[in-house]
C-alpha cells in the first residue's frame, strides 16, 4: 500500500502499525496474524497490538477457519464511517473545552484573577452568554444611566441590550441598581437607588464570582474580572452603599 495512505490514516488518528496492519489485511483477506504481520512489515507482537486496537475501533473482526484464528479488515467505507464518528466526538469535546476555557484558566491560575477584555457593541453578547452560563442568584450594578440612555435609538446597541435583558430576566434574582441619572423605565422586580452629587462615566456590575467594568461614553470597552475574593469585596462595598443610599 502506498505510503501516502498510511500517512493519511496516521494524520486521522491511527498509529502507523495500525495503518500498516489494516491495509495488509485488506489486501490479503481473512488471514492469521503471522501472515498479516509479514505483509505489513511489522513484528508479530506489534501486529497483535495493532489488531487489538483495530478490533476496539470496530474496523477489524476475527473468526475461526478450522483450527486457525483469522482476522478480517472491514471495508474502507466502514473505516471512513468510523473516522467520521471519531471526528464528531472530537468536535463535541472541543465544544465542551470552549465552554470550559474560563473555568480551566481560573483553576490553573489559582488565586490569580482571570481578566477578559471586550470592545464594541458585541460586549453585551459576551456578557449575556456569561450570565446565561453562570445563572447568578444576584446582580448588583452601579451605572450612569444618562450614558446608557444616550444610546437609545441605536438599533444594534438595543438588540445587544435585549440579549442581556433576556439573560438577566430568565430567572428571579436579587437585582439592585445604584444609578446616576434616571432609568428609561423601571423594570419590575428590581430595586433602584439614585446617586446624587457625584459624576462618573461607566458601569460596574457584580454577579457570581465576576466583577464587570464597562464604559459606553466614547468607545465601548468592558473588562470582566473573575475572582471570588474581588467579587465578594465589591459586593460588600455595593451593599454598604446601597443600604445607606437615600
Amino acid at each position: 500500500m502506498k505510503k501516502k495512505y498510511i500517512d493519511l490514516l496516521k494524520d486521522l488518528g491511527l498509529q502507523e502499525s495500525e495503518s500498516k496492519v489494516y491495509f495488509a489485511a485488506l489486501k490479503l483477506g481473512p488471514s492469521p496474524v503471522q501472515v498479516i504481520a509479514r505483509e505489513a512489515g511489522v513484528s508479530r507482537t506489534a501486529a497483535y497490538t495493532a489488531i487489538e486496537l483495530l478490533v476496539d475501533r470496530k474496523i477489524f473482526t476475527s473468526s475461526k477457519r478450522g483450527l486457525k484464528q483469522v482476522y478480517i479488515a472491514e471495508s474502507p467505507e466502514r473505516l471512513l464511517s468510523h473516522l467520521k464518528s471519531e471526528m464528531r466526538k472530537m468536535q463535541e469535546k472541543v465544544e465542551v473545552m470552549e465552554q470550559s476555557i474560563d473555568d480551566i484558566k481560573y483553576e490553573a491560575g489559582g488565586d490569580k484573577p482571570v481578566v477578559r477584555f471586550y470592545e464594541g457593541k458585541d460586549i453585551f453578547r459576551a456578557l449575556a452568554q456569561d450570565v446565561s452560563k453562570k445563572q447568578p442568584a444576584r446582580w448588583h450594578e452601579i451605572a450612569n444611566l444618562d450614558d446608557v440612555n444616550a444610546m437609545k435609538g441605536d438599533t444594534e446597541y438595543e438588540a445587544m441590550q435585549k440579549l442581556l435583558g433576556k439573560a438577566l430576566g430568565s430567572k428571579k434574582r436579587d437585582y439592585k441598581i445604584l444609578h446616576l441619572g434616571e432609568p428609561y423605565r423601571k423594570a419590575p422586580g428590581r430595586e433602584y437607588k439614585p446617586i446624587r452629587g457625584r459624576s462618573f462615566h461607566g458601569s460596574v456590575f457584580i454577579y457570581g464570582n465576576t466583577v464587570g467594568l464597562l464604559t459606553v461614553k466614547n468607545k465601548m470597552v468592558m473588562a470582566l474580572i473573575e475572582n471570588p475574593d474581588i467579587a465578594q469585596t465589591m459586593r460588600v462595598l455595593f451593599e454598604e452603599a446601597f443600604n445607606n443610599g437615600k
